[in-house]
């Protein structure tokens, strides 16, 4: 039995037990980690069906993160995340409440949608002084140190490098454009923090720290009426908020392209927010999270995420145009990282 008709069984079991014998099916869809179908009745009545995968090689349990997060958001009246509705972590599913909308194409974004999108980083932050908010565990690679950022960013160039052999394209890259910048970079932003009296391994304290979707951004929400509703959850956790905002800005998605203008009106309220020493600590990260962004990109190199990847989809891919799709990707990323230090000036 193929990965296509074990969805199909699991579609037809939730939507008896939920929705009744008369429904439709539709993938709507589906990133590296999952698949997503909308599951409606003849009433009307319509609910999202999640599949996660999971591989021995990363084995974060994202459905359970995912769904209690939505639990706890929702136990304080957050109203623009879904309904969590159930799940059952034996077979790996979740169903949540169906929002009618669509996502936000680049030339759609506005000062209204920035300002949504800030209003929820201040609900989060809100929400961190609970006492449910110390049941919560970090977010997926959370880093608090300079140092600790540079450790994650050396494991998933380790990992990259361990296949490259197979890969010269990969490898060529890797060898001749990241690494110059990656060993430059990171010894002198440590040293920027050195000389402001700051040890690049001290991890900011709990206080300095926040709740995060940990993947947050335009191309995990979706637009209904006037309103935003923001989606995936499935890395929610305890962050550093210099690490929301650097992947706020730089995420690679076409849809994260938005203005100079509204990036610049997301982060003076950001910063407004939190103060002047993040935005310090801003300045010196920043940089470091492009150079994993670059990394990021290279992941349908691994041959684990790239099958995950295609268990989400649910059809073939063509490897070698995918991968050298992303190459051009990471390329582009690691040009940018390079100027990354004036490309907010705020």
């Amino acid at each position: 039995m193929n990965d296509q008709q074990d969805d199909q069984i699991l579609i037809h079991s939730v939507a008896s037990q939920h929705l009744g014998p008369a429904f439709t099916s539709q993938r709507i869809g589906g990133g590296r980690n999952s698949s997503v179908f909308r599951l409606s009745s003849n009433d009307s009545r319509s609910v999202i069906l999640k599949r996660y995968y999971n591989t021995e090689t990363d084995p974060r349990d994202r459905l359970a993160t995912e769904f209690s997060a939505l639990q706890f958001m929702q136990s304080f009246s957050v109203h623009c995340v879904p309904r969590p509705i159930f799940c059952d972590k034996r077979k790996g599913y979740a169903i949540y409440e169906f929002i009618q909308g669509k996502r936000p194409q680049i030339s759609e974004i506005e000062r209204s949608d920035i300002n949504q999108c800030f209003e929820f980083v201040k609900i989060l932050d809100g929400l961190k002084t609970s006492d449910q908010a110390r049941l919560i565990s970090d977010a997926s690679e959370a880093c608090y140190s300079l140092c600790k950022l540079a450790d994650n960013i050396g494991r998933r160039l380790a990992s990259l490098q361990s296949v490259s052999k197979s890969n010269p394209a990969l490898h060529d890259f890797l060898t001749r454009e990241y690494l110059p910048v990656h060993d430059s970079l990171i010894k002198h932003q440590s040293k920027i923090l050195e000389k402001a009296g700051i040890n690049p391994s001290d991890e900011i304290p709990l206080a300095e720290r926040t709740l995060s979707p940990s993947d947050f951004g335009f191309h995990n929400s979706i637009r209904s009426g006037s309103r935003l509703y923001f989606m995936d959850f499935e890395y929610f956790g305890w962050d550093d908020p210099v690490k929301l905002i650097s992947d706020f800005l730089l995420h690679p998605a076409e849809e994260m392209g938005f203005s100079e203008e509204l990036k610049k009106l997301f982060s003076h309220r950001f910063f407004a927010y939190f103060g002047e020493k993040l935005l310090f600590r801003f300045t010196v990260l920043y940089p470091l999270y492009g150079l994993k962004w670059s990394l990021i990109l290279l992941n349908e190199f691994l041959p684990e995420n790239l099958k995950r990847r295609e268990l989400a989809l649910g059809i073939p891919i063509d490897k070698q145009a995918l991968r050298d799709q992303q190459l051009k990707k990471a390329r582009s990323m690691l040009n940018k990282t390079m100027g990354a230090i004036h490309e907010i000036r705020i």
